[in-house]
């Protein structure tokens, strides 16, 4: 597991290992958490969670926030959404989802379509136990931006992601 320092606290913060290292199609999950479900189309529980009108306005400002970001800093998160020509998000559509259970409540972690070229995200919600809300956005998974940034493939499987 490799360390940095955090800038801000100049604590010593562990990394996870990055999507290239993680030993499972579910990614690292922490000592204390378990897969509840594993990933599966959408349904109603599903939709109810990213559909959440809170959470889909989460989302798309964490989304609109990554594309500033972007112009200004150059970090390629979700350049391929936005490059010059291209349509940007065209619409929300969550297509699949897994569940994961930890000590406090459950993770859901959803594959979000955004374009008909096949764009997707990965959004991680939160519930407190029992899954039925409320519902609270936690991230947009991202990678290195040579791996891909924030936009994943549909047949990228979904991960658990700590950040």
């Amino acid at each position: 597991m490799a360390s940095y320092l955090h800038k801000a606290t100049g604590a010593v913060k562990h990394a996870l290992p990055s999507h290239k290292d993680a030993d499972t199609d579910t990614g690292e999950l922490p000592p204390s958490a378990t897969v509840e479900r594993e990933e599966k189309p959408i349904d109603e529980i599903g939709l109810t969670v990213f559909q959440d009108k809170n959470v889909k306005h989460e989302v798309l400002v964490k989304l609109n926030q990554l594309k500033l970001d972007d112009a200004k800093h150059g970090l390629g998160e979700v350049r391929e959404l936005f490059d010059e020509g291209e349509e940007g998000i065209q619409f929300y559509k969550p297509i699949s989802y897994m569940i994961i259970s930890v000590p406090h409540g459950e993770d859901f972690i959803g594959k979000i379509l955004l374009d008909n070229e096949g764009h997707c995200i990965h959004v991680r919600v939160f519930s407190p136990p029992g899954g039925t809300g409320p519902y609270k956005f936690h991230s947009i998974d991202t990678r290195p931006t040579e791996d891909g940034g924030a936009l994943f493939k549909q047949s990228d499987k979904l991960k658990y992601f700590e950040y």
